[in-house]
Formats: C-alpha cells, sequence, structure tokens
C-alpha cells in the first residue's frame, strides 16, 4: 500500500510539473490564453489534493483534447456558396480569361469542376440506366446500360463499375455530363473513364483511359469556356508493351460531332512542357528507358519534326548507353503510326448494345 502512495506521489508531482509547463510556455499570452492557463493551474490544485488513482481518473474534464474548445465560443459555419466550379487547387497557378495562349497552355494550368454524386432517378438529358452486377471471379463484367425514352443507346461493360458522378459546365456552360468510373482489368490502364452527355436530344459518349492519380481530369486549357479531358494514350501503350513507366498523354476537346482528340501540334506550349520534364526525368532516373519514349511521344505531339526528334533520341541513346534497348529509327517509325491511329473511343448515337472497349 505504502509502494501505492509513493508512485501516486510521483505521478502528481510530474503531472503538476507538466501542466505547470503547458500554462506558462508562453508570458506574452492574450486574454483566451490567460483563462487556458487559468484552467489548467485550477486542475494542477485539484490534483495534488487527490489521495488515490481513482480520483484522477475521475476528474472531469482532464482527459480533453482542447479545454479551450469549451471556454471559447463556437464560431458559426459561414455558409458555402453554389457553384458549378470549386476552389482552385492551390497547386496549380491561377488563369484569366485575360490570360495568353502561352501562359494558358499549361498542363497544371487549370480550374477543378465540382463532382456531384448521383442522386436523382435519370441522369442529365433524361438517360435511365440499368445496372447489371457481374462476377470478377467469374471473369463476368459489370455491365451498364443506358436508355433515351425507352430505346438503348448504350451499353458500358467494365470488370467493375464505379457510382456515377455529375459534373456540371461540361463540356460547355450550362451542360452537365455523366462520368462512370470503371476497372479495365488492364495492367498498363488500370482506369477507365466513360462520359456521356445529352446535347440538342442527341446522346454522345467517349470511353477512355485515364491516369488513376488525376482520375478528376477536366480542364480548361485555353479559358475558352470549353473543356478539355486529359486522358492516356492507350493505344501507344498496347503498341509498345515495354513502357509501362512511360507516360503517354492526350487531349479530347468538344466539337459540334462531340469529343474529339487533339493532333500533334494542336498545344504547343503543353505538350512542350512535358517533354521538358521527360527529358529532367532521363536524366535524374532509372530505368531511363521510358522517360526516352515519353520525352519523343510528348516531342511529337508538340508538333515537332520527326528527324529532330530522331536526332535527340539518337544522342540520349549514345549519351546514356542505351543502345541496346532503343533504336531510335524504329521508335520514330511506331510513333508516327500510332499517334495517328489513336482517335479514343468516340461515339454518337451508338447501335443499341454496343459496348466499348479499352
Amino acid at each position: 500500500m505504502r509502494r501505492n502512495h509513493f508512485y501516486f506521489f510521483f505521478l502528481m508531482l510530474f503531472i503538476f510539473i507538466s501542466i505547470s509547463s503547458l500554462a506558462g510556455n508562453n508570458d506574452s499570452t492574450d486574454s483566451a490564453d490567460a483563462t487556458v492557463t487559468t484552467y489548467f493551474e485550477d486542475v494542477a490544485r485539484e490534483i495534488l489534493a487527490m489521495d488515490s488513482f481513482d480520483d484522477l481518473f475521475s476528474l472531469d474534464g482532464f482527459f480533453e483534447d482542447d479545454p479551450a474548445a469549451e471556454l471559447t465560443p463556437s464560431q458559426p459555419i459561414p455558409p458555402t456558396p453554389v457553384s458549378t466550379v470549386s476552389h482552385e487547387d492551390p497547386a496549380m497557378p491561377s488563369i484569366t480569361p485575360q490570360a495568353t495562349q502561352s501562359e494558358t497552355e499549361s498542363p497544371e494550368s487549370t480550374l477543378t469542376w465540382k463532382y456531384e454524386p448521383y442522386a436523382d432517378s435519370l441522369l442529365p438529358g433524361g438517360i435511365a440506366f440499368e445496372f447489371e452486377a457481374g462476377d470478377p471471379v467469374m471473369g463476368i463484367p459489370d455491365v451498364v446500360k443506358f436508355y433515351k425514352e425507352g430505346v438503348v443507346v448504350d451499353t458500358l461493360a467494365g470488370k467493375t463499375i464505379m457510382s456515377p458522378v455529375i459534373v456540371s459546365d461540361v463540356p460547355f456552360p450550362g451542360q452537365k455530363t455523366t462520368i462512370f468510373r470503371f476497372l479495365t482489368d488492364d495492367y498498363s490502364t488500370p482506369l477507365g473513364g466513360y462520359y456521356i452527355t445529352v446535347v440538342d436530344s442527341e446522346v454522345y459518349s467517349l470511353t477512355v483511359a485515364l491516369d488513376p492519380t488525376r482520375a478528376e481530369n477536366i480542364v480548361d486549357l485555353d479559358c475558352d469556356g470549353i473543356v478539355e479531358l486529359i486522358v492516356v494514350d492507350d493505344h501507344m501503350i498496347k503498341a509498345q508493351e515495354e513502357t509501362e513507366l512511360s507516360v503517354f498523354k492526350r487531349f479530347f476537346t468538344w466539337t459540334e460531332d462531340g469529343w474529339q482528340v487533339d493532333s500533334p501540334g494542336d498545344y504547343v506550349n503543353v505538350y512542350s512542357s512535358m517533354a521538358e520534364a521527360d527529358l529532367e526525368k532521363i536524366e535524374a532516373s532509372s530505368p531511363k528507358t521510358p522517360h526516352v519514349w515519353s520525352y519523343a511521344y510528348h516531342s511529337y505531339m508538340a508538333g515537332e519534326d520527326l528527324e529532330e526528334i530522331q536526332f535527340r533520341v539518337a544522342k540520349l541513346v549514345e549519351d546514356f548507353s542505351l543502345n541496346w534497348l532503343i533504336n531510335s529509327t524504329e521508335m520514330v517509325k511506331l510513333l508516327d503510326q500510332n499517334i495517328n491511329q489513336y482517335d479514343g473511343y468516340v461515339m454518337k448515337r451508338p447501335t443499341p448494345d454496343s459496348s466499348p472497349t479499352m
């Protein structure tokens, strides 16, 4: 029993010293800090007057994380304004409609759009849908069928299809687009995105591969109020299986015929910036081969001449002893072939039960 009192005494002493140090940690406290200091002093006096551990554990408020929370009145929470555009990403420089093309054509010069969970019985544009769960063990995909006025207008199949989200002002102000994300069962492009929009009773849909680290891929590069989509060129990835660490980005823009993939030279500054980043990774990273592929790809999309790209790649191959991994002649030939063959998976008024594939 005397031993317990001995331990209790030293515990009380330790707690008292700790509380005293907290209370006197800053001599220049304001009125709120002074209130908290008084609180701690009162607690310390109560502790010193105790005879046992039981008294300590039953002390009211001793284990509160923030005693000042009870002493300081809560501030009212300001109402959240309703907007179709959420806050700007602090990591992204702001843009204005008056900005020049060179200032705005950057993959990071974007606003973030507000993604809202699906809540109504119909999707925007009067689209109804029916979900059929698959069986991953048996290799049976999930399936979503889309209906417009009772007629099947499209079908989506995916390993795992996630709940849809609605995004406003996409593809342009006043419109809404529904997005279904899904797993593709493909190691190199594991995430897919399906977009369905109704404009003037026309049904437009698009299925693309997404970067899993940037699933919210809507941007407005030129500040014209009509958005672009950042996607992954899975056609290029499948054409060159050795490039699983490579980055092949493309942009889709909205046209009168629906979503249309960009062409080399459409976004010169954007792709030039990407190519410069790839070049830095070649210098600093290992393995270097995937980044050489990315550098050549984004240089091509920036509108640079194939012969110039081949010359630069050959120089990189020589500088980093990559001769046995990269043939610059074959690389530019493959780039030219596959970049121009890729057109995404755009569908306008698709045939019933058509199933977009990755």
